[in-house]
């Protein structure tokens, strides 16, 4: 019998937009990013491609996996800030945060499952976060 090959899904809590510091978000909300990035900055690792905007991100994955509520549950985890406090920082430098679900499915054979429960939906929306699912087959 062979072996199902799973689909790679990281899990983000973001920012990005065209004109806000990185390094401000860090210091209000008192969370270190997994990625940040200005305009100019290189978009892979040895350098290929370039950045056209500012961005923030918390990352939980990649990981080869079909379930997604152990890593929701680590994103609520690392992203342990009151949402009046998020609300304030996208207000201030007018910004919005983005849920983002990104499962790399190229070369899986099965597909995760992608449930959102509601406690998790609840918390996203006390953020003002809006929720994204990418998938790329």
């Amino acid at each position: 019998m062979a072996v199902q090959r799973l689909p790679n899904v990281q899990i983000y809590f973001r920012f990005y937009g065209d004109s806000f510091d990185p390094d401000e978000i860090t210091q209000r909300l008192g969370i270190e990013p997994t990625l940040k990035f200005r305009p100019g900055d290189p978009i892979t690792s040895d350098g290929r491609g370039r950045r056209r905007r500012y961005g923030w991100a918390v990352k939980v994955g990649g990981y080869d996996t079909i379930e997604i509520d152990g890593m929701l549950q680590e994103l609520r985890e690392q992203v342990s800030v009151s949402s009046f406090l998020v609300r304030k920082v996208c207000k201030d430098l007018d910004i919005e945060p983005v849920i983002v679900c990104g499962v790399g499915a190229e070369r899986a054979d099965i597909m995760p499952a992608l449930y959102f429960p509601t406690d998790f939906l609840r918390w996203a929306a006390e953020m003002g976060a809006s929720l994204d699912v990418d998938v790329l087959r």
